[in-house]
């Protein structure tokens, strides 16, 4: 500014034209429009004085630095339109993860709830089979105590029959009621007991075989109650007070009534199923 000054008291207006230019082109970039106007009149007013070329160079240039301010400008809102953009997409991606995350978490609390609820399931069936374990086992050590009671009766009839020769002749019927008493005792309702316990494990049983195999005797019945304990033949035949060689019969035939004849299926094993 002072050489400008300096240059126009000494009239030297060609470095004035030239100082004033550049004056206004410095005072319009940082800004201060009002002083580059100045300045640009100023050299106007010197540009004319000289040569009118001088002048229309100048203003080319003006125009050329407008037009490049103002594709910055649009360079600037175009940048700033794509970082909206690009700040819309982020937030709708945002907004989807959010979504999927809800989704995923409410699923996953689905899940869960059912787990537990399989788990309850799981446990509570566990809790049925280890009651159903205990009363099958309380239910076999019954029917055991039903067999060994009543063998023990015959033991002690058979052996009071025999010692009956060696007792004194006024002894004899005092022994012989107490062996009418004894088989008495065989002839109570041991079987009406068993049965009337093994139903209330076994609840059905007897209605899901008649299902499967409706042409079944009650006889037959009463052996798969038996058999469903893995009870061995003398200790069905203890109960049921019939021979052995009967219950092994009827064993046969009951196999070949569930097709199981010539197979190593057990009976306990396939009558689980009931």
């Amino acid at each position: 500014t002072k050489a400008y000054y300096l240059y126009e008291e000494m009239g030297r207006m060609e470095y004035v034209k030239r100082i004033s230019e550049d004056l206004s082109i410095l005072y319009y970039e940082n800004n201060k429009f009002k002083d580059a106007y100045y300045f640009q009149q100023k050299h106007h007013t010197v540009s004319d004085s000289i040569f009118n070329v001088e002048t229309a160079k100048n203003i080319a240039e003006l125009e050329y630095k407008y037009s490049r301010d103002k594709e910055l400008e649009q360079l600037k809102i175009a940048k700033q339109e794509r970082v909206f953009r690009n700040s819309a997409i982020f937030g709708a991606l945002l907004i989807v993860i959010f979504i999927i995350y809800m989704l995923y978490s409410r699923q996953k609390s689905k899940t869960v709830q059912q787990l537990l609820e399989w788990k309850n399931l799981e446990l509570e069936k566990s809790q049925i089979e280890s009651d159903l374990a205990i009363k099958n086992k309380e239910l076999a050590t019954y029917a055991l105590y039903l067999a060994k009671k009543n063998q023990l009766i015959n033991v002690i009839i058979n052996r009071l029959d025999c010692a009956k020769v060696n007792l004194k002749e006024e002894n004899v019927p005092e022994i012989e009621n107490i062996i009418q008493n004894l088989k008495a005792s065989l002839h109570n309702d041991a079987w009406e007991e068993f049965e009337v316990r093994f139903l209330n494990v076994f609840d059905g049983f007897y209605e899901n075989i008649r299902e499967k195999y409706p042409d079944l005797t009650m006889n037959e019945k009463r052996l798969a109650a038996f058999l469903r304990l893995d009870m061995s033949t003398k200790e069905i035949s203890s109960i049921t007070k019939q021979t052995p060689h009967s219950i092994n019969i009827a064993r046969t035939r009951f196999r070949k009534k569930l097709d199981l004849a010539n197979t190593d299926v057990k009976l306990s094993a396939f009558l689980s199923q009931f």
